[in-house]
């Protein structure tokens, strides 16, 4: 596979995505979420770190969910919209290719902004910062797993973007991101079932798709629960294997997709 063509590819993508005034209102409302966090925590004593960082966490994990979902489902149909794909693919360019640098630009804009919001939470903990246990290793750990989650995330966007429309895209990865999330609680009804039929379904669900929540730590965090480097290691390739596999379904579906 020519990277040359993936690195230019995902420069351009990049380049653009970066551009979209979507991308700065999101930072600004996070910015406002996590700024009025302080506020808040005036009225809470005793508590400054814990509820700072449990709001600023959350605002990242959601809207950055959200970015991954609406940057991957329009990965496609921009294209098609703007009659740009008919040029890419009579060009010597894989599909496979695109695609990959496609994505990979997509993933970069979201990191950008990931790191531009934790550090507008990390300024917001030194503003509100008394006496309380520092946390910042534990955010920072946190922040690596979301980004494993986001990268997850927009893989499984872009793989509903080669062959299905916007809503049904964003309708797709959001409830698979919701059940990701529900994973264990979903097995546990199902063992509860009388159905056997609906103990195998649940099942099947739990060891199909992925269990986001294991990247899920910001409770922990806000505790001060020690995070172990070896957790976030396994737990960081297990949404890269994950990615990984989507991905190439994405690309199989989508170099067999007609465009005529």
């Amino acid at each position: 596979m020519n990277m040359g063509k993936i690195v230019a590819i995902a420069y351009n993508t990049f380049r653009e995505s970066i551009r979209d005034k979507i991308l700065t209102g999101v930072l600004l409302f996070v910015a406002l979420i996590i700024i009025s966090s302080v506020a808040t925590v005036q009225l809470t004593v005793g508590q400054w770190m814990r509820l700072t960082t449990d709001v600023g966490l959350g605002s990242i994990s959601l809207f950055g969910v959200l970015l991954a979902v609406f940057l991957g489902i329009s990965l496609v149909f921009k294209e098609i919209d703007r009659k740009t794909v008919y040029t890419i693919v009579s060009k010597p360019v894989r599909r496979s290719q695109f695609l990959a640098g496609k994505y990979i630009g997509l993933l970069l804009t979201i990191v950008v902004n990931a790191a531009l919001m934790l550090l507008v939470l990390l300024a917001t903990l030194a503003y509100v910062s008394r006496q309380e246990q520092n946390p910042y290793l534990g955010i920072f750990q946190a922040w690596l797993l979301m980004l494993s989650e986001f990268m997850l995330v927009t893989a499984v966007a872009v793989f509903f973007s080669t062959f299905s429309s916007p809503v049904l895209s964003a309708m797709f990865s959001i409830g698979i991101w919701i059940i990701g999330h529900l994973l264990s609680d979903i097995r546990f009804w199902g063992e509860k079932s009388m159905s056997e039929a609906v103990r195998i379904a649940t099942d099947v669900i739990y060891y199909v798709m992925p269990n986001l929540e294991l990247l899920n730590v910001r409770s922990r965090v806000t505790y001060h629960i020690p995070i172990g480097w070896d957790y976030v290691g396994w737990t960081s390739a297990y949404a890269m294997a994950y990615t990984l596999m989507i991905l190439v379904a994405a690309a199989f579906i989508f170099s067999r997709r007609d465009f005529k």
